[in-house]
């Protein structure tokens, strides 16, 4: 105990020191399994930022310059529904990168155990779906899809900790696990992610999704109790269980359409996660949003695009 406290001083003193001039680091917020959070305000933009630094073990097996190349790729994730990613590096051997802090709650904290109306729960899992699909386009997947990872801001969903997706998916699961880091969440993990399989795909993304959905609309997870083996013993062996058993108000094509996605063999899943989400919306019926992000966009470039038309004609013709 006392050295892994002066493990966590001694990376707090480096970080502070080393990034100064662009970052007054404030305290410790978080701590998993591959690296500390700390709220800091960014001195340039007068604004607070939360800094994750890896584990040294972590960053030794990812590698500097694997973590480096990777995560320019993550940056690239400008999305509504996205937590960006605002920089990244390496102070004195330690490997970062800096997000938004996220003043609002997540949607654990929101929950707190308890059911969600479908209609909102189909909302939120709309906002989220739209979001993974976009990294998957970017052939980048999440692998660790939960309610502590999704931020909840004037009411809509933001799907965060994308920072190390690909660093993961280039150094490889096993790799990691060698290393003594555990990736992902037991409660959410896909029978091939517990499995410890050398790549996931967006369907693994879809079983997490499925499994944050069951929570929300039965205020429990579907596999549950007992240690962690157990936990994912039973993604790997035990039948995806029906939520309309725990939850009799849930239409019945719903506990179906949740039940696909959760089906042991990633073949069985939709072949997508828009398409799981269109099949949650079309069996509980409910109306999909008539501007999506995508519609928003093209009109949003329209408009800008015939401004600047509307200006450039008024500038020759005044002359």
């Amino acid at each position: 105990m006392a050295n892994d406290q002066f493990d966590q001083d001694a990376i707090r003193d480096a970080l502070t020191s080393g990034l100064a001039d662009r970052y007054r680091v404030d305290r410790q917020i978080g701590r998993g399994a591959m690296g500390i959070v700390y709220l800091a305000h960014d001195v340039r933009h007068d604004r607070p930022v939360a800094i994750k630094v890896l584990l040294p073990h972590v960053a030794s097996a990812i590698g500097e310059e694997r973590f480096l190349r990777e995560i320019k790729i993550t940056a690239k994730l400008t999305h509504p529904h996205i937590v960006p990613l605002l920089d990244s590096g390496e102070v004195d051997g330690l490997l970062f990168f800096v997000v938004p802090f996220m003043a609002g709650e997540s949607l654990r904290s929101a929950s707190q155990n308890r059911e969600r109306p479908l209609e909102e729960v189909l909302r939120l899992v709309r906002e989220i779906g739209e979001a993974l699909d976009f990294a998957h386009r970017s052939n980048i997947v999440h692998r660790d899809v939960k309610p502590d990872n999704v931020f909840l801001v004037d009411g809509h969903a933001i799907l965060g900790d994308f920072g190390l997706a690909r660093a993961t998916d280039a150094v490889g699961e096993k790799a990691l696990t060698d290393s003594g880091v555990t990736l992902g969440s037991p409660g959410y993990m896909s029978p091939e992610q517990a499995f410890g399989a050398r790549t996931l795909d967006s369907r693994s993304d879809q079983y997490g999704l499925a499994c944050l959905v069951y929570e929300l609309v039965t205020g429990q997870l579907p596999f549950q109790g007992g240690d962690v083996a157990g936990i994912l013993r039973a993604h790997l062996e035990l039948p995806a269980p029906n939520a309309c058993a725990v939850n009799p108000d849930l239409p019945q094509a719903v506990g179906k359409v949740l039940q696909r996605a959760m089906v042991k063999d990633p073949n069985g899943r939709f072949r997508s996660v828009l398409a799981f989400v269109d099949a949650l919306e079309e069996a509980a019926n409910v109306t999909r949003p008539a501007f999506s992000f995508t519609v928003i966009t093209v009109i949003t470039v329209t408009v800008v695009v015939l401004g600047g038309l509307a200006v450039l004609v008024g500038t020759l013709l005044s002359r």
